[in-house]
């Protein structure tokens, strides 16, 4: 029986309570709307100055540069490349996992600074005007007009941090596309930096394998200038039409490495910020903060008295 009492008071209790936390909550509405609404201008402030990010993505695949066409023509041209000590197996690693990192790395991006425009865009950047679609950039760091830095110029180090917060790249393993991104307030600047990583990807590889492909022909021709073995003779001669075939193959294409499927292009809408969303969030937080600050000091008052 005293158990039953018992529960019947702690149940009265906790509706005191609750009731108490309510009333409270109505007695201070107005400093609750006050902090929610306060939160909710500052969030719609930082929605409306920050500024736009537009993303320019393209859908990209790797070329597959196959001298004799097979895996098996492969096989034998590397059983013939060991006869003579040269090497054309390659490293092991697939190609698209090496161009990932080549686009990726300092060296590659070091080359990009070379470009006329790039550093400025990523370090002077201020601001993009829509409707004059024309960028701007922060005169007290950079002259656009005569194109000087007017303070120390950035480091490529510096630089390529930046770079790689702009830069995104997903690789779907099980088709081996993938899908590369720059996002920039310029959407102009992201779609042609974007083109430009591409096309000088496929430029540097190209000409890397030109320049090996032509020691390995130095080589060869003078390997075969001293043996007299017809085996050999014939190993090396079948090596060197393969090269050459590199050449010819590497000469003829532009996209070298990467081919796209779907190319760069000028975005028409931005990104982000989400601007609702901000507001909303404000807002919620202003919200949730006073119900906190005002539960909190409620409490602490009544374990003080």
């Amino acid at each position: 029986m005293s158990d039953i009492q018992n529960s019947t008071s702690d149940n009265k209790i906790d509706e005191i309570s609750l009731k108490e936390i309510l009333a409270l909550f109505l007695k201070r509405k107005f400093s609750i709307a006050l902090v929610t609404g306060i939160f909710f201008l500052f969030s719609v402030w930082y929605a409306i100055t920050t500024p736009n990010i537009w993303v320019s993505d393209a859908l990209l695949t790797t070329v597959e540069t196959t001298g004799g066409g097979s895996s098996k023509n492969s096989s034998r041209m590397e059983s013939l490349a060991s006869m003579v000590g040269v090497d054309i197996a390659g490293s092991g690693a697939d190609k698209t996992s090496v161009a990932i990192a080549t686009i990726q790395s300092r060296d590659f991006f070091k080359h990009l600074l070379s470009k006329n425009g790039v550093l400025e865009n990523l370090m002077a950047f201020e601001s993009y005007d829509p409707s004059a679609k024309q960028s701007y950039f922060n005169e007290s760091i950079f002259d656009s007009s005569k194109g000087e830095w007017l303070v120390s110029k950035p480091t490529a180090l510096q630089a390529y941090q930046k770079y790689k917060s702009l830069l995104t790249i997903n690789h779907n393993k099980l088709n081996g596309l993938m899908v590369m991104s720059i996002s920039h307030q310029s959407p102009y600047f992201a779609e042609e930096f974007l083109s430009l990583i591409i096309q000088e990807a496929n430029y540097l590889s190209r000409e890397r394998n030109l320049i090996e492909s032509a020691k390995s022909l130095d080589y060869l021709n003078e390997e075969l200038l001293k043996t007299k073995q017809s085996e050999v003779v014939t190993a090396i001669s079948s090596l060197i039409e393969s090269q050459l075939k590199n050449q010819m193959f590497a000469k003829a294409k532009d996209n070298f490495l990467l081919q796209p499927i779907d190319k760069p292009y000028i975005p028409e809408q931005a990104s982000g910020p989400n601007r609702r969303q901000i507001a909303v969030f404000g807002a919620f937080l202003g919200f949730l903060f006073s119900i906190i600050f005002i539960l909190g000091r409620y409490y602490l008052a009544k374990l003080i008295s």
